[in-house]
């Protein structure tokens, strides 16, 4: 069994600085932390529409366990 799902939105996350910039501090307050998380989020690039969900293959050994290196 195949299920089909809607994306309503997304947005495209850097885990680091987009620009490849590396901080050489941390942040001193608040607001400036802040600001370094939101520059990572972007609201274009995301893949929005219909999508096939594969169906979850679980591990006998790990039942437990979401192993993301197999397709």
């Amino acid at each position: 069994m195949r299920l089909e799902a809607a994306s309503l939105g997304g947005c495209r996350y850097h885990a680091a600085h987009p620009g490849g910039r590396r901080y050489d501090s941390l942040p001193v307050n608040a607001n400036e932390a802040q600001r370094r998380r939101l520059v990572r989020f972007f609201r274009l690039g995301h893949s929005p529409g219909r999508l096939a969900v594969p169906r979850l293959i679980v591990n006998d050994e790990l039942p437990l366990s979401l192993d993301l290196r197999r397709v």
